[in-house]
């Protein structure tokens, strides 16, 4: 489950789409840095893009 102690983190992450943020709360990875993250994130978005092509 997602954590973060840093405050620019916690608001990346609660900028996010609801489904994002459940994704990244239910897996099991790690995430250390905002860079992390963002990438994750992004990663997932475009998930969904390719998924609702």
């Amino acid at each position: 489950m997602f954590q973060a102690n840093d405050q620019e983190m916690n608001r990346y992450f609660s900028s996010l789409p609801h489904f994002i943020q459940e994704s990244i709360q239910q897996s099991s990875v790690e995430i250390h840095t905002i860079e992390e993250l963002k990438a994750i994130a992004e990663n997932l978005q475009s998930q969904e893009r390719q998924n609702n092509s």
